[in-house]
């Protein structure tokens, strides 16, 4: 859902014409990028809070405790949708807006079987029944690519309560930010460089 939102943003407002009545006034190009990508993450955090906030009454009202961490969980998986609007705005900007979305669901799903092959293969349960199999050599480039399985696991386990084990040296989180920083600097970079 968020790319399909994402995915949009630049070209309805070339196609409008707002874009112009926009840059027309005293806001630059990276302030206009950063602003539509930042309100779109706002917004899209905004719902998936409320769902998480539903949750967290939901099992208020069963259990009588507040589980504060579900509100926690939903801050970190924020950052996800961050990853996924910057990832394809900047792809919106080289390819019709439809294949950056289909680009940036194939790049979220690559990640997901790679991590998610990972936690399986590096269970207690297979590593009891298949202990060949259990031992996962891990690639370079899996160690390096953006961490969004990752970063859901480790909210999973906030919520949880159990220990969290990620691949690599570098937290999930810290390899997010270091992605969503980069892609944020290209994106305003090519969007400052593009003839409107």
């Amino acid at each position: 859902m968020v790319s399909m939102i994402s995915m949009k943003i630049f070209t309805r407002d070339q196609n409008d014409g707002s874009i112009h009545m926009f840059l027309s006034r005293p806001v630059r190009r990276w302030e206009y990028s950063f602003g539509r990508i930042a309100g779109t993450w706002l917004l899209t955090s905004g719902f998936m809070f409320m769902l998480h906030l539903t949750m967290f009454i939901i099992i208020w009202y069963h259990t009588n405790e507040m589980p504060f961490r579900y509100l926690g969980a939903s801050i970190i998986c924020s950052v996800n949708l961050l990853f996924i609007i910057v990832a394809v705005c900047l792809l919106s900007l080289f390819s019709p807006d439809f294949i950056s979305a289909i680009l940036s669901i194939g790049l979220l799903f690559t990640g997901f079987v790679s991590d998610g092959g990972y936690k399986v293969l590096s269970s207690e349960m297979l590593k009891t029944f298949a202990p060949s199999v259990a031992d996962p050599n891990i690639s370079l480039w899996r160690i390096f690519y953006p961490k969004l399985f990752m970063v859901q696991i480790y909210a999973d386990s906030l919520i949880s309560k159990t220990k969290f084990i990620g691949i690599g040296p570098v937290h999930p989180l810290i390899n997010i930010f270091i992605f969503i920083l980069l892609l944020l600097l290209l994106t305003i970079f090519v969007f400052n460089r593009k003839e409107i």
